[in-house]
């Protein structure tokens, strides 16, 4: 339905949010991990998912680290890719795809009353600290439709871990580590109800 990159650049997706399926090293919590308590922490990715299902892009861009040390990773199978905070941007912002996920998210005949749900687990850190913490979550994306009408399905599962650190007053990203699950599931795969 939507390409696996603007899945992920809205997963971050991004987150986010919008590359696929796929395994990869990393964790989704652990033993010593604690849930995370820090208000802050816990806007920052409520705030974050909230401007991926809606597709924001400035949004999504405001919780990263805008300087050249940010890194997203991406496992997905035996495919990696990293980028840094300016190809990220550039890939959010290229083909005016903010403008199309919109119309995408208008009711019809607008749009196609689309509707992305990113969806994070309970936020765990076993090393939060004043100023910094890696955080570990689970994440699930549903994806539905009006027009073509397709039921809310899910299409994609994994982990990301997040480094985080407090930069001027704010927590800002540094680093996320996304590891997609390795299944069948993608977008494109939603089957399209015929009427």
């Amino acid at each position: 339905m939507i390409n696996k990159i603007s899945i992920f650049v809205v997963f971050i997706i991004l987150i986010t949010l919008v590359l696929g399926c796929g395994g990869g090293s990393g964790s989704s919590g652990g033993s010593d991990d604690k849930v995370v308590t820090n208000p802050e922490i816990n806007n920052l990715l409520k705030d974050f998912t909230d401007s991926v299902d809606a597709y924001i892009v400035d949004d999504m861009l405001e919780h990263l680290d805008d300087s050249a040390s940010f890194t997203l990773t991406i496992h997905e199978g035996s495919y990696t890719d990293t980028k840094k905070y300016i190809r990220l941007k550039m890939e959010l912002t290229e083909n005016d795809e903010e403008n199309v996920q919109q119309t995408w998210r208008e009711s019809p005949p607008d749009g196609n009353g689309y509707v992305l749900e990113l969806i994070l687990g309970t936020a765990t850190s076993g090393n939060e600290s004043p100023s910094g913490a890696v955080v570990k979550q689970t994440f699930e994306v549903y994806e539905r439709a009006v027009s073509p009408e397709i039921p809310r399905t899910k299409t994609d599962s994994g982990s990301i871990v997040w480094t985080l650190a407090q930069t001027t007053g704010e927590w800002k990203a540094t680093a996320m580590v996304i590891n997609y699950n390795t299944s069948s599931m993608n977008s494109s795969s939603m089957a399209v109800k015929s009427d």
